[in-house]
């Protein structure tokens, strides 16, 4: 088998394990994860928030609040919900880690 066929064998393992095991792995909600739903929840129904909100974001970018509150108009308040665009983040960063490899092992 070629590094590509390798490098893409890996990938879909990877993804096929982080979306296959969302609701379940690792069990209940974690801190990071309730306070991003709860500040999606406040986007759903007080609105936006903005980008760089003091109180709902304790100092931190709302990006990921605005894509659960995405996530959770779309599946419902879940722990997949919950944990979907988090989860769909690492699956890209295992695309970029495979595309540098490739490139990497091909290049001269």
């Amino acid at each position: 088998m070629s590094l590509f066929g390798l490098m893409l064998l890996a990938l879909g393992v990877g993804i096929a394990l982080r979306l296959g095991l969302l609701p379940a792995f690792p069990p209940g909600i974690h801190g990071d994860e309730g306070w991003t739903g709860l500040r999606g929840r406040y986007i759903l129904t007080n609105g936006m928030i903005g980008v760089w909100d003091e109180v709902h974001s304790i100092g931190q970018p709302a990006g990921a609040s605005y894509l659960n509150a995405v996530a959770t108009a779309l599946f419902g308040a879940s722990v997949f919900s919950l944990r979907l665009f988090h989860a769909l983040a690492a699956c890209l960063a295992l695309v970029a880690f495979a595309a540098g490899r490739t490139c990497r092992a091909t290049s001269p």
